[in-house]
C-alpha cells in the first residue's frame, strides 16, 4: 500500500490556492492508523466527490456513508475530492497519482472507489479522477482492485456513464455499502476474478451492473430492446426512521458551501411534483421523531461548534413533528442565538409556528419556490398553490422581520404558454409590492428579493421524463420576457446558461452511446462543467458532432409513450405506467385550462 508522505504533500502544496483543500486533519476525522490497516489487513473504501472539496462537504450522503462505514472495526473509509487545475497540474509535474485526504493513501491501492454523482454535470470529473489516480477510465480495461461504483441522483440514469463503472448503487446505500465491502472482504479471501465478483455483487438488491446487459438499437437511434429483460430494484433504507443522524460529522477546514450541522428530518416527500426527480428516488415518506431528533441535533451542535442548523428534507415544511421539534430545540438555540434554515418551503405548509419559530434565532433569509407564476402551470406540475397564499406569506415573512427572500422558478415547462412566463414577473411584482405595503421605508431600501430562474430539465423516472426540453432560443426568448418585466429595484434576477441546461438534459436521458461523448469530452478539456466560468461548451458540442450523436435527440425531442427508455432496466418503486398516467393527467389539465 503506497501513501503520500507528508514531506511529498508539502512539496505538492508549494503555490496552490486553498492548501486547505488538501490537508485533511478536520475535527471528526474517523480514520484509523495506517499501521491498524496494514495489521488488521481491512476492506478499504474511498469516498469520492467529483467536485472540489468546499462543494463535497455539504454532501451528506458523504458524511453518512463515512460514519457508517468507519464504526466497523474491519472497514476503512476515507474521502477524496476533485483537485483544482493548479493541484492537478502540480500532481502531473511531480509524478503524483491522486491520493485519499485522511492518509493519503493512492486511490489504486484501494479496494473500492464509490463516486456519490450528484448531477450530471459532475460526469467529466469523474472520469479526470479515475484518470488522476493511474487508473484506465473504462472498466473493461481495469482488472481486479480497485473496483469503481458510483450511486446519488445523477446515476439514476446510470447508462451515460456505465462504461467507466464497474457498478452501480441504486437507491440507498447505508445498508448496502456494508453488504458490498463484506462481499469484496470475501473475494479477497477466495481470489475471485473480476467477472465472477461482479455477477456475485449483482445479486444483490439496489446493484446494477453494466457489463451484464447490452442494448439493441433501430435506425433511427431509439433503442429496440434491452437484454436481458430484467429490473434492478432500487434499495431502500427500511431502517431510517429508527437510525440516528450524524451527530459528530467531519467538520471543515477552510469555508464551504452550507457549513452548518445538517440534520436530515425526513426522506421521502408527501407532494407529487411532476418535474421532481428527488420524490421517486427517495420514495417512501419515512421520517424520524422529533424527540430523537432533538437529542442528535443538540448532541451534534455541541460536537461541532456550528452556530446553524439545517433542518433538510424535501418538503421539511411537510414534516409533521416540525412545530414540536423546534419547540424543543428552541431554548437551547435561542441561548446561543444558533439560526434554523429550511430547504425551500412550501407555502401551503408554512405556519405561524414556524415562522415564529424560525425567527427565534438569528435571522438568516427564507426560500420559497413557487417554480410557476400562473395557477394554471402550477396545477399542471402537481404543485397547485393559489396566488392569495403565496402572496399571504410573503407579507407575513417580511412583517415579521425578514428581509431576504428567495424564489425559485422553472420555464419550459410541457403546456407552458407565454401568458405563464409573463405571470412570473407579475407575482414577482406582487411580491415586491406585499413588501412594500408592511415594511416601513427604511427598511424597504434594504430589501433583497433574489430570484433564481432555471429550465425545466426532463428528468428519469418523473411523469415528465417523456417531454421535451425547450431550445436554448426558446428559454432565452422566455428569460427576456421575464428580465423586461420585474421591477429593478429588490430584485435580484440569476438564471442557467440554457446551454448547459440543454447539456444537463441529454446526458440525463442519455443511452450508452453517450460514454463515448462524455470521454470525449473530457479529452478535450472538459472540466468542472457545472462551474460558470469553466463550462467549456465547445468541448462537449466538439465530442457530440466527431461521434455523430445531435444533442437534440437526447434533449429537445419528445420520447414516445411506447418507447423504450435508456433507464427501464432500473426501478425506482414507482411503475413506469403510475408517471406515464400522471404525464396525460398534466396534458388533461393544460387542454381543460385551455378551453375554459
Amino acid at each position: 500500500m503506497d501513501y503520500v508522505k507528508r514531506s511529498e504533500l508539502d512539496m505538492l502544496l508549494e503555490g496552490i490556492q486553498k492548501p486547505g483543500r488538501y490537508i485533511g486533519n478536520e475535527t471528526g476525522i474517523k480514520s484509523k492508523s495506517l499501521t491498524q490497516i496494514e495489521q488488521n489487513n481491512m476492506v478499504l473504501a474511498a469516498l469520492a466527490f467529483p467536485d472540489v472539496y468546499e462543494m463535497g462537504m455539504a454532501n451528506l450522503g458523504m458524511q453518512i456513508l463515512y460514519d457508517t462505514i468507519n464504526r466497523r472495526p474491519d472497514f476503512h473509509a476515507e474521502r477524496v475530492y476533485a483537485p483544482w487545475m493548479d493541484f492537478e497540474q502540480s500532481l502531473k509535474q511531480k509524478g503524483c497519482h491522486l491520493f485519499s485526504l485522511e492518509s493519503r493513501i493512492l486511490l489504486k491501492d484501494f479496494h473500492f472507489i464509490g463516486f456519490s454523482l450528484a448531477h450530471e454535470l459532475l460526469y467529466s470529473n469523474m472520469l479526470n479522477m479515475i484518470h488522476l489516480a493511474g487508473l484506465k477510465v473504462r472498466a473493461n480495461q481495469r482488472q481486479g482492485f480497485p473496483l469503481i461504483g458510483a450511486g446519488g441522483p445523477a446515476a439514476a440514469n446510470p447508462q451515460p456513464v456505465s462504461a467507466f463503472l464497474d457498478f452501480v448503487v441504486i437507491g440507498e446505500a447505508e445498508e448496502l455499502i456494508l453488504e458490498i465491502m463484506a462481499r469484496i472482504q470475501s473475494y479477497r479471501a477466495k481470489h475471485m476474478d473480476k467477472q465472477d465478483m461482479l455477477t456475485d455483487l449483482s445479486r444483490l438488491e439496489g446493484i446494477y451492473v453494466p457489463g451484464m446487459y447490452r442494448f439493441y438499437y433501430h435506425r433511427s437511434g431509439k433503442i429496440q430492446r434491452i437484454e436481458p429483460q430484467k429490473q434492478v430494484r432500487k434499495r431502500i433504507f427500511e431502517n431510517f426512521s429508527q437510525n440516528s443522524m450524524v451527530r459528530d460529522p467531519v467538520v471543515p477546514n477552510i469555508h464551504v458551501v452550507h457549513d452548518r450541522l445538517a440534520a436530515e428530518i425526513m426522506r421521502g416527500c408527501p407532494r407529487q411534483c411532476r418535474f421532481c426527480q428527488a420524490r421517486c428516488i427517495y420514495h417512501p415518506l419515512r421520517a424520524r421523531k422529533e424527540k430523537d431528533l432533538a437529542q442528535d441535533i443538540i448532541s451534534g451542535l455541541k460536537c461541532t461548534g456550528y452556530d446553524e442548523l439545517s433542518l433538510l428534507s424535501l418538503s421539511t415544511a411537510d414534516y409533521k413533528g416540525l412545530e414540536n421539534l423546534m419547540e424543543r430545540l428552541k431554548d437551547y438555540v435561542m441561548d446561543r442565538r444558533i439560526s434554523i434554515s429550511l430547504p425551500s418551503l412550501r407555502m401551503e405548509s408554512f405556519s405561524s409556528g414556524v415562522e415564529q419559530l424560525l425567527g427565534s434565532g438569528r435571522k438568516t433569509g427564507l426560500t420559497f419556490a413557487p417554480e410557476a407564476g400562473s395557477r394554471r402551470m402550477r396545477k399542471i406540475i402537481g404543485k397547485d398553490m393559489t396566488q392569495e397564499t403565496l402572496i399571504r406569506c410573503i407579507r407575513s415573512a417580511f412583517s415579521k422581520g425578514w428581509e431576504k427572500i428567495k424564489l425559485y422558478f422553472m420555464i419550459g415547462f410541457p403546456f407552458e404558454e407565454d401568458a405563464d412566463i409573463l405571470a412570473i414577473a407579475a407575482l414577482i411584482q406582487d411580491v415586491v409590492h406585499a413588501a412594500k405595503a408592511v415594511l416601513p421605508a427604511k427598511r424597504f431600501r434594504r430589501l433583497k428579493i433574489g430570484v433564481s430562474v432555471n429550465a425545466m430539465v426532463p428528468k428519469p423516472h418523473t411523469p415528465f421524463q417523456w417531454a421535451a426540453q425547450d431550445s436554448p432560443q426558446v428559454l432565452e426568448r422566455k428569460f427576456s420576457m421575464i428580465v423586461k418585466n420585474v421591477p429593478k429595484r429588490a430584485v435580484k434576477l440569476n438564471w442557467t446558461d440554457p446551454q448547459k441546461s440543454r447539456l444537463e438534459a441529454a446526458l440525463a436521458r442519455g443511452d450508452a452511446r453517450l460514454c463515448d461523448v462524455v470521454e470525449q469530452a473530457w479529452r478535450n478539456g472538459a472540466r468542472f462543467d457545472n462551474w460558470t466560468d469553466l463550462f467549456d461548451l465547445d468541448a462537449w458540442m466538439k465530442a457530440f458532432a466527431e461521434l455523430e450523436l445531435p444533442v437534440d435527440f437526447y434533449a429537445n425531442r419528445i420520447y414516445e409513450q411506447d418507447e423504450i427508455l435508456p433507464w427501464d432496466m432500473i426501478h425506482m418503486g414507482i411503475e413506469k405506467k403510475v408517471l406515464l398516467k400522471q404525464y396525460q393527467k398534466a396534458q388533461q389539465y393544460a387542454a381543460e385550462e385551455n378551453s375554459v
